[in-house]
């Protein structure tokens, strides 16, 4: 039963599996004739994933621009409104039962992908038939399959940059490629996953950003948000339908006419908000791009051609879902489309918020000590010396977060706190990566710094002593990174990185990292697996059969 519908009255589309072997066969066929059949290499790998993903960007790509009937990007857009709508308003736990775990968030991706290729193709309206549910299923199922697959090619490529031989491309009995991760890697990325969702409901962030973007509208551009929603209904009320195009000027004409508001304040508001044919990504930057905001997350107002004519689609949901984004996500990352960065006094609003963002995570973290009874000192450049000061800034180390006297660990913490963007996807958390790891091209990495710090404070001990006036002379110096939002790296990070809210058992002696046993049938017997924190590190196997005779 390919279409759910909730209690809710919310419908979701599972695809099945009749698209697999279909794409498979023909993908297979490609893969064999062009790397041959072998044990592959890791850069053998990265190009057979980048073949892939071409071939299934190419197949997408086709379905949609030779599939122009109107009410099948409405269904699409139906669908999208309800799924946004479980996310936003429920949680997808209230329909485990009928919906598989995990399935939603690349549902919603992938039905993006469609309504913004949308924007290339000349819909037309044309009468239905008594087969149309069934074409647009057959349609769905190749789709969902095609855009599942486009994410786990990303992904995969995205891993082999941070991780030590991860992917693994072989083909099964019937000749059909398998993508996997070698070793013990899927164990790790299924605890993981488990993590996240726990971590994503203690992430710290800003309380009020949803209110403050709200009165930056009012303050900025004359706006209020609520006069926005009663425009919004009144054009679904007038079409009777929210899936209905309307003409794009009724956004700032009706702006102005009910509520004052001048037509180009309000076309500059309304245009920071508009996808097209023109400003739209390619299928393969939407894939690769995902902290790039041209894209229909952030720009709910989309612009499809039918019967050759431009018209706009707005929902609700979607409408919700980029205030939302733009205001914990965009915003305090100095993220706005370009039209709104043209008001001086919207700009300003986001540079404030810019310098805010780093403090919400501070604030929290300083409380969490204060707890914790800890002694330490914030965003300091100076150490207190019998002699006066000691300034530490003029090394090029710049300032320290926090430094932490733990007396339950007998160390001495250098914290430096980063607040990240929430990323749940390694193809965006390989940003978080390369900030850690590489840096910027006229700067240091992450690591880098911290190292620096590391070293300095190590071989400078009795200036801690004296600043802390305390006998900390056996303790060790040890560098970390305090984070809002978990990120793939700190599974596997040269410097420990911890998620503010492990920090409280970081600093009483508690925090523990898990340790993996596993069992794996080779062919030479059976192999064990202890797999300890760094968790991304190519394994040492031991053979059970030579520890036990």
């Amino acid at each position: 039963m390919p279409l759910i519908i909730t209690r809710n009255n919310l419908k979701v589309y599972i695809g099945d599996n009749t698209a697999e072997k279909k794409f498979r066969a023909e993908l297979s066929i490609l893969l064999k004739s062009t790397f041959g059949i072998e044990s592959y290499t890791q850069l053998q790998i990265k190009e057979i994933l980048k073949v892939s993903l071409n071939y299934y960007i190419q197949e997408f790509t086709r379905i949609c621009h030779y599939e122009t009937a109107y009410y099948f990007y409405q269904s699409v857009l139906m669908f999208h409104e309800d799924a946004v709508e479980i996310a936003v308003k429920h949680s997808e736990n209230e329909f485990s039962d009928v919906i598989p775990e995990g399935y939603l968030p690349k549902y919603r991706r992938i039905l993006k992908f469609i309504i913004e290729l949308a924007c290339e193709v000349p819909m037309e309206i044309i009468a239905p038939t008594a087969n149309d549910r069934q074409r647009i299923e057959k349609i769905l199922d190749d789709l969902l399959f095609l855009g599942d697959m486009i994410l786990t090619c990303v992904s995969l490529y995205s891993e082999q940059s941070m991780i030590e031989d991860v992917a693994e491309v072989n083909f099964d009995k019937n000749g059909l490629y398998v993508f996997s991760r070698r070793h013990h890697y899927n164990h790790v990325f299924d605890y993981i996953s488990e993590l996240y969702g726990y971590f994503i409901e203690k992430s710290a962030g800003d309380e009020n950003g949803i209110q403050d973007l709200f009165k930056a509208f009012e303050d900025c551009f004359g706006i209020k948000y609520k006069d926005i929603g009663h425009i919004i209904g009144s054009i679904h009320d007038q079409n009777k339908s929210e899936y209905e195009g309307f003409n794009w000027d009724a956004l700032p004409s009706n702006l102005e006419r009910l509520f004052g508001v001048p037509y180009s304040v309000g076309e500059l508001f309304f245009k920071g908000l508009t996808l097209d044919k023109h400003n739209k990504m390619s299928l393969l930057d939407l894939s690769c791009k995902p902290y790039n905001i041209n894209r229909y997350l952030y720009k709910p107002i989309i612009i499809w051609n039918v019967n050759g004519k431009d018209f706009a689609f707005l929902g609700k949901n979607v409408w919700t879902e980029s205030i939302i984004q733009f205001a914990t996500n965009a915003i305090p990352w100095a993220k706005v489309p370009k039209e709104w960065a043209e008001n001086r006094c919207f700009k300003k609003y986001v540079h404030k918020k810019e310098d805010q963002h780093d403090k919400w995570l501070d604030d929290e973290v300083e409380n969490i000590l204060m707890k914790e009874n800890c002694l330490y000192s914030r965003n300091i450049k100076k150490l207190r010396t019998p002699n006066g000061y000691e300034n530490f800034d003029t090394k090029g180390l710049g300032e320290v977060d926090f430094i932490i006297v733990s007396h339950d660990t007998r160390k001495i913490l250098i914290v430096d706190c980063k607040h990240l963007q929430s990323r749940y996807d390694p193809v965006n958390q390989r940003n978080d990566f390369n900030a850690f790891t590489i840096g910027p091209k006229k700067g240091k990495s992450y690591n880098e710094t911290m190292g620096n710090k590391v070293k300095w404070f190590t071989s400078n001990q009795n200036l801690l002593q004296h600043h802390f006036d305390c006998d900390i002379s056996t303790y060790s110096v040890e560098g970390i990174f305090i984070v809002n939002t978990p990120t793939l790296y700190m599974f596997n990070s040269e410097y420990r990185i911890y998620t503010v809210n492990q920090l409280a058992s970081v600093l009483n002696g508690t925090f523990k990292d898990r340790t993996f046993i596993i069992h794996q049938q080779g062919e030479d017997g059976l192999k064990l697996l202890k797999i300890n924190y760094p968790y991304f590190q190519k394994p040492k196997y031991l053979e059970i059969n030579d520890i036990f005779g």
